[in-house]
């Protein structure tokens, strides 16, 4: 039985990854927003941050069956080598510009900061804030081979045993020691991280994407009632609160995150796979360039417009564009030199 990921690979996956960076872009665009209320700020979290999750899962709907089939050093030699220079080459650019454009060092100096201080291989990432997810990332390409042999040719029902497991011991857990209710029963069989919540996502991924095919119309009513549902149960918690529940916003912790982001894929699945956009499936496949470039130029749009007093929605939606605009077009043309291509592919 082909999977839906195999059939319909460039005419929704690609837009999927074109959406979910749009969503991780403007999760760093309204992060370096100041005065957004209590409300926008909960409700743009709840959404825009479904973006990495479904990364990981697609990471795993496409590595899995590779990793079961390659060999182990091969498998490691044609994608990790790459991971490595696109953060040496992430981290370089981003503080680069940080450093000239918000502390202010002459360009030689910035240079040399950059490629020896904050070159995240051999020192630290700096002001590359989105470069954490490539670490879990690398961590999940090593242990790949191995989960692939583990889920390959285990029943659905044996799997999804496993990810409640990981609910249990990693978003559930969280969620009830946010509201004050007490897991350390949970806690003493290894805490959150038993196993990954980025491997469960990775997993889950696997399942969605090459074994549950079901694409109909209750299915996507179901995913959006329940994605809807989720994002309005966070707002109202963070409201009533009067500040937002940090372990309710991030990915591994929060329970919501994990209903919601499974819920999107359902719901966006059946709306992508009934169009083709040609742009869109351009910037689904230029997204890890995206992805590498638009903090950077995040920084330099902040340069140019810190001393206007924007509005904050003014603000957010000037960072947005022209951060994921920009960041689009200089993939393009860096795809087009083969040593970049190599690193931003």
């Amino acid at each position: 039985m082909s999977s839906l990921i195999q059939q319909n690979r460039i005419e929704w996956v690609d837009q999927l990854k074109a959406i979910c960076m749009a969503l991780v872009v403007f999760t760093h665009c309204h992060e370096n927003t100041a005065n957004i209320p209590l409300g926008f700020k909960s409700i743009f979290y709840s959404i825009d941050r479904c973006g990495v999750p479904i990364f990981f899962m697609l990471s795993g709907a496409f590595i899995i069956q590779k990793a079961n089939t390659d060999d182990i050093a091969s498998f490691y030699i044609k994608r990790l080598p790459r991971f490595i220079v696109a953060i040496f080459f992430c981290c370089f650019i981003t503080n680069f510009v940080y450093l000239i454009a918000h502390d202010n060092l002459p360009l030689g100096n910035a240079l040399l900061t950059s490629l020896i201080k904050y070159n995240g291989v051999f020192s630290s990432t700096g002001a590359t804030v989105q470069i954490w997810f490539m670490y879990p990332l690398i961590l999940i390409y090593l242990l790949a081979p191995f989960i692939a042999k583990m889920v390959i040719n285990t029943r659905t029902s044996n799997i999804l045993f496993l990810l409640a497991l990981s609910i249990i011991f990693g978003q559930l857990q969280s969620t009830l020691n946010t509201f004050g209710y007490s897991s350390e029963f949970l806690s003493r069989f290894g805490g959150i991280d038993f196993p990954s919540p980025y491997i469960s996502y990775f997993i889950i991924g696997y399942l969605i994407f090459n074994k549950i095919q079901k694409n109909n119309k209750m299915i996507f009513f179901l995913a959006t009632a329940i994605f809807i549902f989720s994002v309005s149960t966070v707002y109202y918690l963070d409201v009533k609160k009067g500040d937002l529940y940090g372990d309710l916003h991030w990915y591994g912790t929060s329970l919501s995150i994990y209903i919601s982001s499974i819920s999107l894929v359902f719901a966006l699945r059946f709306v992508l796979t009934k169009i083709n956009s040609n742009l869109m499936n351009d910037i689904g496949q230029k997204s890890f360039g995206i992805y590498l470039l638009h903090y950077a130029y995040i920084f330099i749009i902040i340069y140019f417009i810190k001393n206007y007093n924007l509005y904050w929605y003014y603000n957010v939606t000037i960072l947005f564009l022209f951060s994921f605009l920009l960041s689009y077009i200089t993939t393009k043309l860096l795809y087009k030199i083969p040593v970049c291509k190599y690193v931003i592919k």
